[in-house]
This record gives structure tokens, sequence and C-alpha cells, in this order.
């Protein structure tokens, strides 16, 4: 399983005040990581349906449209 480094994730989500519940954590670990949707799909035993409606909450929570979007704030 491919994750990104923890710290990254929580840099990002505490700058913005941002609170996931466990599974849209896990999609953004894997989405940080650069993981493709069906790969996260199959390492979490999800749909990919699911993967994207986690997908699609997590980045309104964060303020994002992508995951270019999602990338350029990481640089920030």
């Amino acid at each position: 399983t491919v994750r990104a480094d923890p710290a990254v994730t929580d840099a990002l989500l505490t700058r913005l005040d941002v609170t996931l519940n466990p599974r849209e954590r896990e999609v953004l670990d894997a989405i940080l990581a650069d993981v493709p949707r069906k790969e996260i799909a199959e390492q979490m035993n999800l749909s990919e349906n699911t993967v994207k409606t986690h997908t699609r909450n997590l980045y309104k929570k964060i303020g994002v449209a992508n995951r270019q979007e999602l990338y350029d704030l990481i640089q920030e």
C-alpha cells in the first residue's frame, strides 16, 4: 500500500483547519502519493465510485476541484 508522508497530510489539514473522516484521510494519503483511483479502490477494498465520493467530499472540505489544485496547494 502506497501512502504519502503523514506529516505532509497533517500539515495541510492543520494549515487549512480541515477535519476529514478516517476513510477520507486514507484516500487523501493515497492521492498525495499519486495513486490512481482504481488502485486506491483495490487497496482499500472499495468500489471506484465510493473512492470518487470520498474524493469529492474531501476536495470540497479542502477547497479544491481536482488533484492538480490539491498538488498546487501542497506546494504553497
